[in-house]
């Protein structure tokens, strides 16, 4: 019987059943927060009254935009947003490079996705992601560079999983509102 059924696959006319690769979580587009362990998420889309303990960026068509002040976020002095480009990898644990080539890159490992009801993330855990390298000192002319813009898919596979080791020491990240910004 088990030899019956399991022949029904290939029966004439019928395509077999082929495992599908996964794909690649989307975020929600919208106003976002980066928490420190602890922080408590905003319930405003007005940053300048978030705690320091939460940074803003946006997601938008698979770029990010970061809110940068040359006297700090919280200083309301001099802000400053800049727009990158943003790739999302299916898998576990989840890796985000948000950057450019003439900028550098940023790794961040993700977990613990959570997802409204259109399937969109809108919440992890995470943590920047470092890749090993066998330099004592590696000298870079990129900013952000991070050693994983030229690693394996492995290599860079053991770097998030690394990077989600200490539990304790994940941020939050979560969705907080829809819009876009507007950048100069």
């Amino acid at each position: 019987m088990a030899l019956g059924l399991s022949a029904c696959a290939f029966l004439p006319g019928r395509a077999p059943q082929v495992a599908r690769a996964p794909e690649a979580p989307h975020p929600a587009d919208g106003l976002w927060a980066i928490m420190d362990p602890g922080c408590a998420k905003p319930a405003t889309a007005d940053f300048s009254a978030w705690p320091s303990c939460a940074s803003p960026f946006w997601i938008n068509q698979q770029t990010a935009v970061v809110v940068r002040s040359r006297s700090g976020l919280r200083g309301g002095q001099g802000l400053a947003s800049y727009r990158a480009g943003m790739q999302v990898t299916a898998g576990e644990p989840v890796v985000v490079q948000v950057g450019s080539q003439a900028d550098g890159y940023v790794f961040v490992a993700l977990t613990d996705l959570s997802r409204d009801a259109a399937g969109r993330v809108v919440g992890a855990m995470g943590a920047p992601m470092i890749c090993e390298t066998s330099l004592i000192a590696r000298i870079t002319f990129r900013a952000n560079a991070t050693g994983c813009e030229s690693r394996s898919t492995d290599e860079i596979q053991r770097a998030a999983f690394e990077a989600l080791s200490d539990p304790g020491s994940l941020t939050h990240i979560a969705w907080v509102a829809a819009g876009a910004p507007a950048v100069e």
